[in-house]
């Protein structure tokens, strides 16, 4: 009896030490990562949502919490904006990111969009509104431009993909190239849309033996990943934030509004992610 007791005892010790290969290892990184969730759940409605722990840091003055739609939660971001304004300083908003993004370093994004049918997105002598945008400085603390990542006008939707090239495109600024993705109208509207993005950022492209890249998941479906596109331009660059719209090109059509919910960013390899990304 001993003897038996003693082997189960052993297989059980054996099992629980065991390593669950079905659960695969995080890789490891040389920094340490950090995480922002705004959630926009906690506010008063109505209120503008800035300069609370779950909204946006700043240049939000047209943001405002609403509980109309969430995609999750009690509570989203109504964002404004008037006829023929710009919109900087009101138009989406600012998250500055807890550290400095660098060189060898990523960052994950989600968030969740709601654009109403009667949403105009027209942006004369541009062809594309800016959506969701990554500020960078050179190493001396100089702006050194954004990596944009953009909403190409309505009108072009309707077109064929030779010639409306498609519903997204991104540019890194100082690139001067865009690179286009998204079959023409996918960004549907009247109803949430989740958009996940990876930002590796290097300064040397893959083509090059780097790793820098960009890739875009819509609705949980990844429609692009982009390789040839500078993420890092000069040794010492870094990223301080992320400006949600902020700024309408050829001014905005008309008086309107969306809304936004569960912007999430993370330079670890957070649980939320989609895929976990070497």
């Amino acid at each position: 009896m001993k003897k038996i007791a003693l082997t189960l005892t052993l297989s059980i010790l054996f099992f629980a030490c065991k390593k669950d290969d079905s659960v695969p290892e995080q890789p490891k990184l040389d920094y340490e990562p950090w995480e922002i969730i705004k959630n926009f759940d906690n506010g008063k409605i109505g209120e503008k949502a800035e300069s609370h722990p779950d909204a946006f840091d700043g240049a939000a003055g047209h943001s405002l919490y609403d509980n109309e739609f969430t995609y999750k939660g009690t509570g989203a971001a109504k964002l404004h904006i008037k006829k023929g304004q710009e919109g900087f300083g009101l138009w989406g908003g600012i998250l500055n990111f807890p550290e400095k993004i660098k060189n060898g370093q990523h960052l994950y994004l989600s968030m969740a969009i709601r654009i109403p049918s009667e949403f105009i997105i027209a942006t004369p002598g541009n062809g594309s509104l800016k959506f969701l945008r990554f500020a960078s400085e050179t190493a001396e603390g100089k702006s050194n431009g954004y990596i944009d990542l953009q909403i190409v006008d309505d009108q072009k939707q309707s077109l064929p993909i030779e010639e409306s090239k498609g519903q997204f495109r991104m540019l890194r600024e100082h690139q001067a190239k865009w690179f286009y993705y998204g079959t023409p109208g996918l960004l549907t509207k009247d109803e949430w849309h989740k958009i996940d993005v990876y930002v590796k950022f290097d300064k040397t492209l893959a083509s090059e033996g780097g790793t820098s890249k960009i890739i875009w998941w819509y609705d949980g479906q990844k429609i692009h990943e982009e390789k040839a596109i500078n993420t890092i331009l000069h040794d010492g660059d870094y990223f301080h934030s992320f400006y949600l719209f902020t700024y309408w090109n050829g001014l905005a059509p008309q008086d309107q509004h969306l809304w936004v919910d569960e912007i999430k960013m993370s330079t670890g390899h957070p649980d939320w992610a989609l895929e976990t990304i070497n």
